[in-house]
């Protein structure tokens, strides 16, 4: 049965592959939700582009990439991370912004991020736990641009900086 589902999975990958090609989005948070999500963009052809405000964490994903182990092992590199999300405003061909951060950092991420000047056409997606942050989102920006997705449970950033995704990977170190 697996090989049917990555055949599967494979061939839809290729037949959508062009379309994401044509440009690239930005990951605000690259803890498990947030990273997760990169490597499984990459995988699939899209640019990713992350910021992190620890620059640990960033040094690292720009170093090593994306490592996602438990109910799937990854290994992704996203084209460039960086600590701050003016650095990622330079990025001109964005076409999303996930927001995978906490909620209680939504007022500082959105601060930084109203100020920025993104293209028009670009959509953020409110990418976290909780229900609701797009709301908050909303308060900084124009709601037509805010988009939903609503995460359960991603897993643990390991000190190893291998997120243990869901519970089939416990971290050792």
């Amino acid at each position: 049965m697996d090989g049917i589902i990555s055949r599967t999975v494979m061939a839809k990958r290729a037949s959508r592959k062009d379309t994401v090609n044509n440009g690239a989005v930005g990951i605000i948070g690259l803890g498990p939700v947030g990273s997760i999500l990169g490597a499984y963009l990459v995988q699939s052809g899209v640019q990713v582009y992350g910021v992190d405000a620890l620059e640990q964490r960033t040094a690292q994903v720009n170093k090593d990439g994306l490592r996602i182990a438990g109910f799937a092992q990854l290994h992704s590199q996203p084209v460039r991370c960086f600590t701050k999300v003016e650095d990622l405003a330079e990025v001109d061909h964005l076409k999303a912004v996930f927001i995978c951060t906490k909620t209680w950092a939504i007022k500082s991420v959105m601060d930084l991020f109203s100020q920025m000047d993104w293209p028009d056409e670009m959509r953020i997606v409110a990418f976290m736990n909780g229900i609701g942050p797009e709301d908050k989102l909303g308060e900084y920006i124009d709601k037509g641009r805010i988009c939903r997705g609503v995460v359960n449970y991603a897993g643990n950033l390991c000190r190893s900086k291998i997120v243990s995704a869901v519970s089939t990977f416990k971290c050792n170190t």
